[in-house]
């Protein structure tokens, strides 16, 4: 949607330098538009063992490169915790092939749903 106000309330343009006007205003905003697509993600967390750490993030990665996801920042403690954020409908592809690579040790555990938009 675009408005364009104008400050000055006089007739000298006339209706068809009204038209004009606005339609330059708008084709100029719209040429310097930056398109954002928005989309909705749950975020999951995914703890593990060290072991499986570097097999798993290498899994994670790959596979959401692939399918338009987001890899947060792990957290290493005593266990190492994934976050990622997918579509929701997403969610039972990616906990089954978690489950296999992992031998049902690795699963997704929902944290947030959040709007997020990228260029």
């Amino acid at each position: 949607m675009v408005v364009v106000t104008r400050d000055f309330g006089g007739v000298l343009l006339g209706a068809g330098g009204l038209v004009r006007a606005f339609s330059s205003s708008v084709s100029e905003a719209l040429d310097q538009a930056t398109i954002v697509r928005r989309r909705l993600l749950n975020t999951y967390s995914i703890s593990t063992f060290h072991e499986q750490a570097g097999r798993l993030e290498y899994f994670l990665r790959d596979w959401l490169g692939a399918n338009g996801g987001v890899f947060g920042n792990p957290t290493y403690t005593h266990r190492v915790q994934f976050e990622v954020s997918i579509s929701p409908d997403l969610e039972p592809e990616l906990n089954a092939q978690l489950a296999s690579i992992s031998a049902g040790a690795a699963h997704l555990t929902f944290e947030r749903s959040a709007v997020v938009d990228s260029l």
